[in-house]
């Protein structure tokens, strides 16, 4: 059930950023168990997980039956409300960095972006974007190089500390529920390229908890 109902609820949501971070971790959680994982589990892993995820699209056929079609159809066709739109994300990322290539350095500041970002915007929209839509673009437009820098930092070492010594930690029960929380975290690493995740007080704060969990070092 932990697994099916996230699973549905995102299918549900017919969100495309969210649909391609799942297809991500689950691509990038089958590469490194493949890899790195016991042996005897693989196949196990797989007739499990494979189980899951068919599990999860049945209950989401059962859920809406009547609107499948049309969810599935706004998930690949971008129809969703002009603030929103695919196309508007893009150009929006890009004109922030218009904001970073005017403050290379420290950014705009730290929560300047709504103030600033109707200067650089290229697009008319009525909507008040209060941020870019991508986390890594608004970051740099508002903390600059030197922000850049500790994000850099920060995403090297939690590559090193959630992955370090893999094959051994998938080994035991509490190695796979970190292995989890690690996919988990690129998750929204991917999201963020398309949304504003961690702006979300509730979603920071999930980060955060998954982050402290794959990083553990107390066995």
């Amino acid at each position: 059930c932990i697994v099916l109902i996230p699973i549905a609820s995102l299918l549900l949501s017919a969100s495309r950023g969210g649909f391609i971070s799942l297809l991500v971790e689950v691509l990038l959680a089958a590469v490194l168990v493949f890899w790195f994982g016991p042996r005897h589990a693989r196949k196990l892993t797989a007739l499990v997980g494979g189980a899951a995820l068919v599990a999860a699209a049945l209950l989401f056929f059962w859920m809406a039956p009547r609107h499948v079609a049309e969810r599935l159809a706004r998930m690949g066709d971008g129809s969703h409300p002009p603030e929103v739109e695919l196309r508007n994300r893009i150009v929006a990322a890009r004109d922030s960095l218009g904001i970073w290539r005017d403050h290379p350095w420290l950014g705009a500041g730290m929560g300047s972006f709504e103030t600033v970002f109707p200067r650089y915007q290229s697009f008319p929209s009525d909507f008040l974007w209060d941020h870019a839509h991508n986390d890594y673009a608004e970051a740099l437009a508002e903390t600059g190089v030197a922000g850049a820098a500790a994000m850099v930092s920060a995403l090297g070492l939690f590559f090193w500390l959630a992955f370090r010594n893999l094959s051994q930690r998938l080994c035991t029960p509490a190695g796979w529920m970190q292995f989890a929380a690690a996919i988990g975290c690129c998750g929204f690493l991917v999201h963020g390229f398309a949304d504003f995740n961690f702006h979300i007080p509730a979603n920071a704060a999930w980060f955060a908890v998954l982050l402290g969990l794959c990083g553990s070092t107390d066995r």
